[in-house]
Order: structure tokens, then C-alpha cells, then sequence
């Protein structure tokens, strides 16, 4: 579900939603109270982290189950 959202806000592919959405999950442990605008920064910051490390962001998000 947050990963065809983060797909649909950011314009990425699901496999590169499943990574952005591990960071996010660094900072809240469930999304679904984030305000539209504050889940699209979110997602934009985890985006930006995927793009620093994307190594790191495949074990982030597989240590998530995603």
C-alpha cells in the first residue's frame, strides 16, 4: 500500500518505493498518520537516501520485511 503511494508521488518504480519506504521507516513506525504533504517529504528525504547508498537501503529495507 505505501509503496504504490511513495511510486505514485515520487514517480519511481515499486522496487525503488520498497527503499524509500525502509527509510522511512526509520523515523515513523507506521505511516498511515502522515498528512499527504508530510508523507510526500518523507518520502522525498528516503528517496534521496536511496540515492546516497542504495546498497545500504536494500538491507534497511529487507531488515523491514520489505
Amino acid at each position: 500500500m505505501y509503496q504504490k503511494q511513495i511510486a505514485k508521488v515520487l514517480g519511481c518504480t515499486n522496487v525503488e518505493a520498497r527503499l524509500v519506504e525502509g527509510f522511512m521507516r526509520l523515523e515513523y513506525g507506521t505511516l498511515d498518520n502522515l498528512s499527504p504533504q508530510k508523507f510526500k517529504s518523507e518520502a522525498k528525504i528516503g528517496y534521496a537516501c536511496v540515492q546516497v547508498d542504495p546498497e545500504a537501503a536494500k538491507e534497511l529495507a529487507t531488515s523491514y520485511g520489505l
